[in-house]
């Protein structure tokens, strides 16, 4: 039996994982465990530890690995992000995946992982994807590729990220809206949402009595008109 994913930020990453080409996979907060499943399936991991910190959830990835009969390639692991594996679990390139949640809850977890420099870390943030790129960049990690993907009423960012000093600055276009472009719908819609975010947090400040308020007001409202004119394809 096949597992059919409709969750687009799941296929996201699953592709993010696919071009990394790594051989392994960690899936940390795995929930009904239907990524790591399909990473298997697909063919585009040999073997995944599906992670969870609670029980309950692992429970529905055991029932999801025993339903399609992957007991031999998905192990579902009761685990604080990678703290159950204080070394790989495998001999091989491996993909730490961590999808569904804060910018700063996935900083943490890679920070507490003794081996993350040596994976390819597919990141998808739910909220501060502007703190994790900043934490990535300070902490000597290069974004290798990122991608925007609009799922439901939102559009979020999928990141691909390696140990390697970026060749590039930290400035505000990069910790705003990373590396992703006008080049696809969805790039386009999460310009355009960044854009959006900017302004009304810039012209909240606008009308401040304090002078420094209003410069950033000034600052993240020119930072919105450039990604709005982005997303429209006129720079």
């Amino acid at each position: 039996m096949r597992l059919e994913l409709i969750n687009k930020r799941l296929i996201a990453c699953a592709e993010a994982v696919r071009g990394s080409q790594t051989d392994y996979a960690c899936d940390i907060g795995t929930d009904h465990g239907y990524l790591a499943a399909y990473l298997v399936q697909q063919g585009i991991s040999r073997r995944v530890w599906a992670c969870d910190i609670n029980p309950r959830p692992l429970g529905f990835a055991e029932k999801t690995i025993a339903e399609y009969g992957l007991g031999d390639s998905v192990t579902a692991v009761l685990s604080n992000g990678l703290d159950a594996f204080p070394q790989p679990p495998a001999e091989g390139s491996f993909a730490v995946i961590c999808a569904g949640m804060g910018g700063e809850l996935i900083a943490d977890i890679i920070s507490r992982c003794g081996w993350a420099d040596k994976a390819v870390l597919i990141l998808q943030p739910m909220t501060k994807a502007d703190v994790l790129r900043g934490w990535l960049y300070d902490n000597g990690y290069s974004i290798t590729a990122e991608t925007a993907c609009e799922d439901g009423s939102f559009v979020y960012s999928v990141m691909t990220a390696v140990k390697r000093p970026p060749e590039y600055e930290c400035g505000e276009r990069y910790l705003s809206a990373g590396f992703v472009t006008a080049e696809t719908d969805d790039g386009r819609k999460y310009l355009a949402m960044r854009s959006a975010r900017l302004r009304k947090a810039g012209e909240g400040m606008l009308s401040s009595s304090d002078e420094e308020k209003r410069a950033e007001g000034r600052r993240l409202t020119a930072l919105a008109e450039r990604l709005k004119k982005e997303s429209e394809g006129i720079l």
